[in-house]
């Protein structure tokens, strides 16, 4: 897992703060008066987990960007390949986290990836399987009629 990984970014000066993000004074406290131009978020995954930071970022920061790593996993099963923005999706948590910081009127992005691969990543065997297999021109079975398209994103991207 690539929280293992925390020691050396605390070794290239990165300060790590083991916070509830769902526990608003916490937050608040462990924050305190430090100042952010960008908020990169990984770690969301409901309304309660985002409200403060959120909230920081547009009233204290005056952020340039808040961006989101929200979910492919958001849409729903019967959408049209490949998907776009404006497909059906799932009431999930990271759904509504997005529809939050819309009316925010923060600068944001969320994006929604489907499988990420490369260094430090935390779900590498399901795609280590399929690119170990293409690599090596060997079989690669896929669901259905194999028409199902996949989104892979390098963690560099």
């Amino acid at each position: 897992a690539p929280f293992k990984d925390y020691p050396e970014l605390q070794a290239l000066g990165v300060e790590i703060e083991n916070i509830d993000l769902a526990n608003n004074a916490a937050v608040t406290e462990a924050l305190k008066g430090k100042s952010f131009t960008h908020v990169f978020d990984n770690w969301a995954k409901d309304v309660a987990t985002v409200e403060t930071v959120a909230a920081l970022a547009k009233d204290q920061w005056n952020v340039k960007s808040y961006c989101y790593v929200s979910s492919a996993g958001m849409y729903q099963g019967n959408v049209p390949q490949p998907m776009t923005e404006d497909c059906d999706t799932k009431e999930t948590g990271q759904r509504k986290v997005e529809e939050f910081l819309r009316v925010q009127a923060l600068p944001f992005t969320a994006f929604r990836p489907q499988y990420i691969y490369g260094p430090k990543t935390n779900k590498r065997d399901y795609v280590d399987w399929f690119f170990h297999r293409i690599t090596r021109d060997r079989i690669c079975p896929l669901p259905g009629d194999g028409s199902q398209m996949a989104s892979v994103s390098h963690v560099e991207d």
